[in-house]
């Protein structure tokens, strides 16, 4: 059953890098994901926002704390397959093997009068070395 689990997701992979060879995302550019989005970088690694959860205080609103917008995240690359969390608070930036994500801004802000009614988180992966 693994076996077959296993060529079931390479070929996934493979039919996404195939899908994707002129569309691949450079190291350090800033990143724009909805939840669900994928993208696959310039190693072939490929990146998905799974989640978005957002307990911000709204724009119009007083609170005692600040809240939290936390993003999962899922990295598949040639050395490492993981979930990463990051958020505006305590984990704005998380390495993980040679990659380095950072937290830039999660929009909408709550409350805000903002048009949009997608969330999306900007992000920047690196590579460290």
């Amino acid at each position: 059953m693994k076996i077959l689990l296993r060529g079931a997701l390479a070929l996934c992979l493979l039919l996404t890098f195939a899908a994707c060879d002129d569309e691949t995302v450079e190291f350090g550019s800033v990143i724009t994901l909805s939840e669900g989005e994928t993208i696959v970088m310039a190693d072939k690694s490929v990146i998905t926002l799974k989640e978005i959860n957002d307990s911000r205080c709204p724009a119009d609103a007083t609170c005692v704390w600040e809240g939290r917008a936390d993003v999962l995240i899922k990295v598949i690359a040639p050395d490492v397959e993981d979930e990463i969390r990051l958020n505006n608070v305590e984990k704005a930036s998380v390495d993980l093997n040679n990659y380095q994500f950072d937290f830039i801004e999660l929009t909408p802000f709550p409350g805000s009068n903002a048009t949009s009614t997608e969330t999306v988180l900007k992000f920047k992966i690196s590579l460290n070395q």
